[in-house]
């Protein structure tokens, strides 16, 4: 209940600011620990084209892939980090 209160007060944040790397990083954290892996992987990918050279991203990017059972795109983006 508290994740998903979380989720949909980030959400509405993303309406207001769609530009915020921030709280797409967030909103991945949170897809990630529901088990929502596209979901996150989606958000760190939108947070990425904001912020490119973000190491912490790209390696929650990969965390997120490798807990999806991607492991060959995950280290891609571990590499990247």
């Amino acid at each position: 209940a508290a994740h998903a209160r979380l989720a949909s007060l980030f959400q509405r944040a993303l309406r207001l600011a769609p530009r915020n790397a921030d709280v797409r990083a967030v909103l991945g954290v949170l897809y990630n620990l529901s088990h929502e892996y596209e979901e996150a992987a989606a958000n760190f990918e939108a947070a990425l084209e904001l912020r490119p050279d973000d190491y912490r991203l790209w390696n929650k990017l990969g965390a997120t892939l490798a807990n999806a059972l991607q492991p060959e795109r995950a280290l891609n983006h571990y590499v990247r980090a």
